[in-house]
């Protein structure tokens, strides 16, 4: 599991825009950034997609 700073790291180094992410992984921007400050608790399949969808950005981003 890829951490929240990690995860913040990866989508800003992929040059998609934050709200573009949030987009496909069906989050608004808000709650992203609430959730990486851990005011907000995701489901676990929201947690789930972002991991997944940073996941892919990592592969392309190296």
């Amino acid at each position: 599991m890829v951490t929240k700073t990690r995860i913040f790291e990866i989508v800003k180094g992929s040059g998609i825009p934050v709200t573009i992410f949030c987009k496909r992984v069906g989050l608004s921007r808000t709650a992203f950034y609430r959730w990486l400050r851990d005011d907000l608790k995701l489901s676990d399949g929201k947690e789930q997609a972002i991991q997944i969808y940073v996941s892919k950005l990592s592969q392309i981003c190296e």
